[in-house]
């Protein structure tokens, strides 16, 4: 298991109207680790109609981040990228 400071991420949506900056603990590994931020994401791309880009960054460095795009008639799309 990896140590807690390993599994803790500085995150940063950009909503329409503010930005939402904190510290999360994310305890999965691999492609899922980042799964409740994209869902966290999207929940705001739904909301607000529009996409909202987000970032995981760790010991200041960007290690992760994607924009969530609303949902659509059919489903939601999210895009993401690793660095």
């Amino acid at each position: 298991m990896e140590p807690v400071f390993y599994r803790q991420f500085a995150v940063k949506l950009s909503l329409p109207d503010k930005t939402l900056q904190g510290v999360t603990e994310l305890a999965e590994t691999g492609n899922l680790r980042f799964g409740p931020l994209i869902q966290w994401a999207q929940s705001w791309a739904d909301y607000f109609g529009q996409p909202v880009p987000w970032q995981a960054s760790q010991n200041g460095k960007l290690v992760r981040e994607g924009v969530a795009r609303p949902a659509s008639a059919d489903r939601a799309t999210v895009e993401g990228s690793s660095r």
